[in-house]
């Protein structure tokens, strides 16, 4: 069930993006997931999985929404790249779990 594939996301340059805004339901698809116990949510994007390069992405968790958004300055940044994402975070007794991932197809902006 995870990581959850989001697939394509289009990222336009300069813009406050979000990538991810999903609650997330157990495998019965009704039933919110707890995420109480769930901590140091944290994202980032790179060109692939092998760039050292990571752009951090802001994490925002309230129930069993997961939202993740790209800054201005990050889209600016991943603007005219295809690129790699994913969210993670790690549960009381030290378990990280990649909870979504997806591909980000940008376009570049005309107003700067």
């Amino acid at each position: 069930m995870f990581p959850v594939d989001v697939g394509g996301v289009q990222v336009y340059a300069g813009d406050t993006v979000t990538l991810i805004s999903a609650r997330v339901l157990e495998d019965d698809g009704v039933t919110p997931t707890d995420l109480s116990d769930w901590s140091n949510w944290r994202a980032g994007w790179r060109v692939n999985v092998e760039s050292e390069d990571v752009l951090a992405l802001a994490v925002s968790v309230a129930g069993e929404q997961v939202s993740v958004t790209a800054s201005p300055a990050v889209s600016r940044e991943i603007a005219g790249r295809r690129g790699v994402f994913d969210v993670e975070a790690t549960d009381a007794n030290g378990v990280v779990r990649t909870w979504f991932r997806g591909v980000t197809l940008s376009r570049l902006d005309v107003v700067r």
